[in-house]
């Protein structure tokens, strides 16, 4: 078996939301993702509890400000690994990939795909656990570049879109 460490980088969007006290969806004002939290409670044991983590924000990706962006060319820049998955919403994940883009130094020699849910990770059926581990398998065996998975669909982002 080949495996790579991958290097998970949460951003919000639908996989991140949880319920709130007052029973509206809502993002953990703790930065602790509730993706990644579901996903190592899943896999105890499994070589998942290898892979490095990061969070950026928990937000809807029409929410996701500047500071956001330079926090993940931040952790991108500052990382060795090369298989990536970015949680993140869908509706604006081709802003995020134009300006990692512009930024080649960044992504270069590396496989980058972003990931979304329709259903957030906390409700039971949610398609985010498949989503997510897609993208993981994705990142491992996909040449370099940006991708955007859903609903194992798997699309190629150019620097033209």
């Amino acid at each position: 078996m080949i495996t790579k460490k991958i290097l998970f980088i949460s951003m919000g969007g639908n996989a991140e939301k949880m319920w709130q006290d007052n029973e509206k969806f809502g993002y953990s004002k703790e930065l602790i993702s509730p993706t990644f939290n579901d996903m190592t409670t899943r896999m105890r044991g499994t070589p998942i509890k290898s892979h490095a983590y990061e969070v950026v924000c928990l937000c809807e990706s029409m929410h996701i400000a500047e500071v956001h962006k330079d926090r993940l060319k931040e952790i991108l820049g500052n990382t060795d690994l090369t298989s990536i998955v970015i949680i993140h919403g869908k509706q604006y994940f081709n802003e995020t990939a134009q300006e990692l883009f512009a930024m080649p130094e960044l992504i270069e020699g590396k496989t980058i795909v972003g990931v979304s849910a329709h259903t957030p990770a906390v409700i039971t059926g949610s398609d985010t656990p498949i989503n997510v581990g897609y993208a993981a398998g994705l990142a491992q065996a996909l040449p370099p570049g940006i991708y955007f998975s859903d609903k194992g669909f798997t699309f190629e982002k150019t620097e033209k879109e």
